[in-house]
Formats: structure tokens, C-alpha cells, sequence
């Protein structure tokens, strides 16, 4: 294991035994624990009965148990100082809280003891393993409302924190009009470019294909539909239904993919795009000169810049150029019923979510804070109205749960045409012939 991980993974652990020994109840306030001696033993001496009883004064109540399961992605393991200005947040949370002992625990995202995985077996087993306030995606929020595994947060929430949240923030975490995820960190989806590419006046389809501008995406997707894809495909005339799923709109979908059968024919778009799952799959091209334009997340773009790389950022080519974006974040859930601990999750919650301290943590794990007031305090001013615009004109993810039928044809129908197996007039009709079927 590398020395920076083994020195992230201490201090990490340090963090948790004196925010957990910060809480502890006073040593002098714990009753005298004494073994009686056994009768039946041959040497055990006679005890007279004492001849005055003393009355102890009732012992104080301790520190109410808070836990929190806190996702090992928003606690990078090679970043020190991630870790150091979320211990001293946790530290002062506490010492202005001394009635709460909060538990804190990172837990892996996916696969068998994840965040997801633990919630659903041990809600049925032991309830009592479980935490009192956790992060989720969207995907996951859905699927844990469903369950029964969260609770909505109402209007307990602090209304300066509330007010304050981007607008696609508040829809992120609701479901059916209610808040079920209160959202801490947010991402969107964008493209990234060195300033050695042509300036773009607007990254539509007609420039692209005009200036001849490689772009690189994650075309890949091992379900559903992938979001630059979704994205083109909405902004070019596509709907959702009511229930969320995909409505194929043969226009839109045909004229999308029209663009991506012109751009491999002028090699703006190479076919390996249909490798790549995730931007992190082609992060060595983005620190090259060459590269054109590449989509990335919000969260790879600030980890680049801050490494130094000299990156513009430009919206998804769309084909009216006007920005859109997808937006998914990380969202504190409530998962505790009873009443007394949802108070003190609530307490934490809006502690935590000051601003200032948003803004501080966030900016180190290179994130977006979810609040207006903590995303002006982001070092890159040019960056924070991008952003801003992004956000207000943003969709959210089409999930798992809501990825039907429509949406596995047209990441097929992308697949053809850019492999050149099938045009895009003769894709579509493949899409709307299947659909049919």
C-alpha cells in the first residue's frame, strides 16, 4: 500500500477516535463498577451489613448516539487536506454539541457492504446497525424511498440553508413534491478544452463539424442510455413521459444521430468513444494539446485544473449550441425514525451545511457545493458563472429504475452508427421498429 494512503487512512481513523473520545461521557460520571464475591466461595470473609446506606445521586443521562455513514468517494484517500477540514468540522460540531456522540464511519459505495447494500439487509436483520443520516446519489434515493429505508425531511430543515440551494438542488432530492435528499455536493456535465483549440463562439453540431473538433465522450454505457446521448437527444426535441422514461421523437432522434454519422465520416468523433464508460476513462487526454473537446464531469474538471492544467470548459455540443447540462449530486438522507435522533440529525445537518463550512470542504475534495452562497467562494470566478448558467438549465439523470426499453435501443442506435454498421435514418427506424415489436 502506498505511504500516501496509509498516512490518509490513519488520520482518517485518528480523526474518528477523538471525535468518538470527544464525546465520551466523563469518567467521573460513570457509576462504580464493582464484582460481588461470591457466598459459595471457601475463603470468602464475612460481611457484616453496613450500618448506614448511602444515596447516590442519579446519574446524568450521556451523549445521544448520532451515526453517520459517510461515502469513501466524498473522503478521497489521497487527499490530506480532505481530511484534516473534515476532522476539525466533525470536531466542532461536537464541542458545541456535547449532548451528541457522533458516530462516524466511512462505508464503500457499491457491491456487498456498501452504503445500498447494508441499508436493505440490515433495515430486515439489525436496525440497529443502522445509521441516522447517510449520503446518496439520485439513482439510490429513489430506490431507498421506495423501500421504506428513508425518511422525508419536510420543512425541519434550516430556511436560510433551504433558500439557498440551487433550484435543480431541491429537485434533485424531491420525489413526488416531497424532500427526501438534501443535497451536499453537486456535478454536472460538461466539456473541457486547452487553450491551444479554436475558441468556440457556441458548441453546436454545425461548428464542430465546421472547425473539424475531435470530441471525446463516454459513449459506453453498460445499460440504458448514456448522458451526453440523453442530453443531445432532449435538446434536440426529445420528451420524457410522465413516469419518466424515455418518449422516442423519431426527429430528434434521427437528427442526433445525423450528427454523429458526419462526425465519424470527418473524423471529428472516432468510434473508441464506444470504450469509454466514464470521462475518467480517457483522463490522460485531457492534459494533452491535441485533444479537441472532451466531456467531463465538474468534479474531474476542478481536480484537472487544480493539478495545474490549463482547461477551458464550454457546454455539450448540442444542435442549437444553447447549454444544457445533466445534474446528479451527493444528498444527505434521513434514515432514523425515531423522533429525538431525527432532531439531532437535523441539528447536524444544518451545521453542516453553513455555507462557509460547505464551501470549505467541498472546494477540497473538488466538488460543487450545492448552496448559491458557497459556490461564489470557488476560486474560479469565470468557472462559478459557467456553472450558474449550467444549473439553470440542467436535467436530472435518467436513473436505473427509469432507464425502459426506448433508452436501451437508442444507445444501441448510437453504437451502429458510430461503428458505421447502420445510417442514422436506418437506425432510427430500427428504434421505432423495436419499440413496436
Amino acid at each position: 500500500m502506498a505511504l500516501s494512503t496509509i498516512r490518509v487512512r490513519s488520520l482518517l481513523l485518528l480523526m474518528v477516535i477523538l471525535v468518538l473520545a470527544a464525546c465520551a461521557p466523563d469518567a467521573a460520571q460513570q457509576p462504580l463498577q464493582t464484582e460481588p464475591v461470591p457466598s459459595d466461595t471457601p475463603d470468602a470473609p464475612t460481611l457484616e451489613p453496613p450500618l448506614a446506606t448511602e444515596t447516590l445521586a442519579p446519574t446524568a443521562p450521556g451523549p445521544q448516539r448520532l451515526a453517520v455513514w459517510w461515502p469513501e468517494t466524498l473522503a478521497p484517500l489521497d487527499n490530506d487536506t480532505a481530511a484534516e477540514v473534515l476532522s476539525e468540522q466533525l470536531s466542532a460540531f461536537q464541542r458545541e454539541n456535547t449532548s451528541v456522540n457522533v458516530q462516524f464511519r466511512l462505508k464503500r459505495v457499491e457491491d456487498v457492504g456498501g452504503i445500498m447494500s447494508t441499508l436493505r439487509t440490515a433495515s430486515a436483520v439489525a436496525p440497529g446497525a443502522l445509521p441516522d443520516l447517510t449520503l446518496l446519489r439520485r439513482d439510490d434515493l429513489l430506490i431507498a424511498a421506495q423501500a421504506g429505508l428513508i425518511q422525508p425531511l419536510g420543512n425541519r430543515l434550516s430556511p436560510a440553508v433551504l433558500e439557498d440551494l440551487q433550484d435543480v438542488a431541491i429537485e434533485l432530492g424531491s420525489i413526488g413534491g416531497e424532500l427526501y435528499g438534501l443535497p451536499y455536493t453537486l456535478e454536472v456535465l460538461h466539456v473541457a478544452y486547452p487553450p491551444s483549440t479554436a475558441v468556440l463562439p457556441a458548441t453546436s453540431y454545425d461548428v464542430l463539424l465546421s472547425e473539424r473538433v475531435p470530441f471525446v465522450f463516454p459513449a459506453g454505457r453498460t445499460s440504458g442510455i448514456n448522458n451526453v446521448l440523453l442530453l443531445q437527444y432532449l435538446a434536440g426535441g426529445g420528451a420524457l413521459s410522465d413516469t419518466g422514461t424515455l418518449v422516442v421523437d423519431a426527429g430528434a432522434l434521427q437528427s442526433t444521430l445525423a450528427f454523429y454519422e458526419q462526425a465519424v465520416e470527418l473524423g471529428v468523433v472516432d468510434p473508441s468513444v464506444l470504450e469509454y464508460v466514464r470521462p475518467s476513462d480517457y483522463i490522460g487526454l485531457m492534459a494533452s494539446a491535441d485533444t479537441g473537446l472532451g466531456a467531463v464531469s465538474s468534479n474531474l474538471y476542478l481536480e484537472l485544473v487544480d493539478s495545474g492544467i490549463d482547461l477551458r470548459a464550454a457546454a455539450i455540443p448540442t444542435e442549437s449550441g444553447h447549454p444544457q447540462t445533466v445534474v446528479d449530486g451527493w444528498m444527505w438522507v434521513l434514515t432514523t425514525s425515531d423522533a429525538d435522533r431525527q432532531t439531532q440529525a437535523l441539528r447536524f445537518l444544518n451545521w453542516m451545511l453553513d455555507a462557509n463550512r460547505q464551501a470549505s470542504y467541498t472546494s477540497v475534495i473538488h466538488m460543487l457545493p450545492s448552496q448559491r452562497t458557497a459556490l461564489r467562494q470557488l476560486g474560479y470566478p469565470e468557472y462559478v458563472t459557467f456553472v450558474s448558467e449550467l444549473f439553470d438549465n440542467a436535467i436530472l439523470p435518467l436513473t436505473e429504475t427509469e432507464s425502459g426499453a426506448a433508452a436501451r435501443a437508442m444507445q444501441t442506435a448510437l453504437a451502429s452508427v458510430l461503428t458505421g454498421q447502420r445510417t442514422a435514418e436506418e437506425a432510427t427506424r430500427d428504434v421505432i421498429n423495436q419499440l413496436n415489436s
